[in-house]
């Protein structure tokens, strides 16, 4: 093996007495920078995550809403049928009130007539 060729070296299995102070600060550095890699990978799953659950959430709300909206029209047309419904019972109202003063009207003239 080459003494230059250190490709195959894993310079972070080295024992601590075998390196210069400035390696061990570089160890140390590295070690941290990997640590804040790490920690930067696992913030971006998390927030991935958290974006995924805000959007299915976003997504149920909308179709709730949609539901909540077709309710609403159908109790609008409900209300508009019934309303329609209470003008033709009392105009209905109405011309049997008609009906009852035109009947009693004949069945006193009736009456006159028959004395």
């Amino acid at each position: 093996m080459n003494i230059d060729d250190t490709s195959n070296l894993d310079f972070e299995q080295l024992p601590d007495s075998l390196l210069s102070n400035a390696n061990k600060e570089l160890q140390k550095r590295i070690l941290e920078a990997k640590l804040k890699i790490q920690q930067r990978k696992n913030d971006v799953e998390q927030q991935k995550n958290r974006n995924m659950l805000v959007s299915e959430h976003l997504k149920a709300v909308r179709a709730e809403h949609m539901h909540t909206q077709q309710l609403l029209e159908a109790k609008n047309k409900e209300i508009e049928t019934e309303n329609h419904l209470k003008m033709i019972a009392e105009r209905e109202v109405g011309r049997l009130k008609s009906e009852v003063v035109k009947f009693e009207r004949d069945s006193s003239e009736i009456q006159e007539k028959v004395k």
